[in-house]
């Protein structure tokens, strides 16, 4: 469950005034995405010592698990004084006034307690082991793939829709990272647009592929996944694909998009540790996220890798933001070989 943390540091005069009784303090409106307002109270009875007769200052300091299960959209904070202040003779103070309770210092977090991410672990691995290769070409697999760009050319008074299902029906012949692939190049050279405009270009299309897609589909690469285990108070949460959004939200999207991206390191730079995510900027480029026009993710968030092959070996790592804290992982270096296949 996530925390809130909230400190709060007050200055008051009460003791000039003789008030022993009344209450003060810091409300919280948490609002979530639809609608609804969860009000926390924090009196000045729940504060350190005498909330009436510091001179200097009185402190809340309290950490609570928030209570709702769906998007937070925003957290106000503001401080309140009731009328009911009064002094060691039972008589009501009438003078208090605003001026005489200044909030000095607030902290609102969100998020989980130290122990619990210092706790969690978060690995990436290679399912397939850690040598990566290109195998020689796949006739099998070259003549699938011109079948599939032979059926979407011949479509007749082509639109995306019927392009689309022909593609689908075509992709059953493909694994599904053969099929990100696909869609990627398809996207990337219009090739669906200029299809449904009548302008078809099959000839040129084939040899377009030969050196391109066809050979990204021929690479054979390890399944490059990730684990992350996360402390709870209820149980521990172990995750290894992407968990579930409500993308008919803004933060929903959001979320989703930025819950992992995957790092490759500059071939030129030399990492000595790996330390915060904004560090990560200086040795590393992004190479897998959702929201970005870059080496694509399957659904369920693991990276479709194409190697360098003129680099002997790469290292990658993976970022995760969930539920308001970043997870980092360890190292993953993968070994390229053109021609492993007799290695």
């Amino acid at each position: 469950m996530t925390k809130i943390g909230i400190e709060g540091s007050f200055v008051t005069i009460l003791k000039a005034l003789g008030v022993v009784e009344g209450t003060y303090g810091l409300k919280l409106r948490v609002m979530n995405n639809v609608g609804a307002i969860t009000e926390y109270d924090f009196p000045c009875s729940e504060y350190y010592g005498n909330p009436y007769n510091y001179i200097y200052s009185t402190r809340v300091n309290q950490v609570f698990t928030l209570t709702t299960q769906t998007t937070v959209t925003r957290i106000e904070a503001y401080v309140y004084q009731d009328a009911d202040f009064y002094n060691e003779n039972d008589r009501l103070v009438a003078v208090v006034q605003t001026s005489n309770i200044i909030l000095t210092d607030l902290y609102v977090g969100v998020g989980k307690l130290t122990s619990e991410v210092l706790d969690s672990k978060f690995t990436i691995k290679a399912n397939s082991g850690s040598t990566v290769y290109q195998k020689d070409g796949d006739a099998e697999l070259n003549a699938q793939f011109d079948t599939l760009l032979h059926n979407i050319c011949s479509i007749e008074n082509p639109t995306e829709e019927s392009v689309n299902n022909v593609l689908e029906d075509e992709f059953i012949n493909f694994t599904s990272v053969q099929k990100t692939r696909i869609n990627l190049w398809l996207e990337e050279n219009e090739i669906i647009k200029q299809i449904v405009a009548g302008d078809v270009r099959e000839a040129e299309w084939k040899g377009m592929a030969t050196n391109t897609v066809l050979r990204e589909l021929s690479i054979e690469v390890p399944q490059i996944g990730f684990s992350l285990l996360i402390n709870t108070e209820a149980k521990p949460e172990y995750l290894t694909s992407l968990p579930s959004f409500d993308t008919s939200t803004t933060e929903g999207r959001q979320a989703r998009n930025l819950f992992i991206r995957w790092y490759r390191r500059n071939r030129e730079a030399t990492i000595d540790d790996i330390n915060l995510p904004d560090d990560l900027h200086s040795g590393w480029e992004l190479t897998g996220q959702f929201d970005k026009d870059l080496n694509p993710m399957t659904d369920d968030g693991y990276l479709i890798f194409t190697p360098d092959y003129e680099a002997n070996d790469e290292m990658l790592v993976a970022l995760v933001y969930y539920k308001n804290k970043y997870y980092m992982s360890n190292q993953l270096t993968l070994i390229n070989r053109v021609d492993a296949k007799n290695d």
